[in-house]
């Protein structure tokens, strides 16, 4: 799957966060470390920058896993499941505003597990 496409896909589909809204949400979020929010809040070029892709996909990678194992304890608390969410749509965002933060693939993947267990992100 193209990144053009998929972009298509989140917008038509999807209510994201623009870059100041990104800033906001990313600030404290417990998944995403230090130096990655500072990068995010400072709009960062290297979040554009294909040489930092590798790096970016890892982080995303390893966080998309963890949500996913996340989203059954979800059906346990209320609170789980917000953070969660959120936490899945500054993701969504974060791929939308910048292109080299990770793989086509790996954002179509949450997509999938997110719409398999049944959590509302859509319009």
């Amino acid at each position: 799957m193209e990144r053009a496409y998929l972009l298509r896909l989140l917008k038509k589909n999807y209510t994201l966060l623009d870059k100041d809204e990104i800033s906001a949400a990313i600030d404290g979020n417990s998944f995403f470390d230090d130096e990655f929010q500072r990068l995010v809040k400072n709009n960062s070029p290297l979040l554009n920058d294909k040489e930092s892709l590798p790096k970016f996909h890892k982080m995303c990678y390893n966080l998309v896993e963890t949500l996913i194992g996340k989203f059954d304890d979800c059906k346990k608390s209320e609170y789980q499941l917000v953070k969660i969410i959120d936490t899945v749509v500054l993701i969504l965002s974060l791929y939308n505003a910048y292109s080299a933060v990770t793989c086509p693939s790996l954002i179509y993947r949450l997509i999938c597990e997110v719409e398999r267990h049944d959590y509302l992100v859509l319009k």
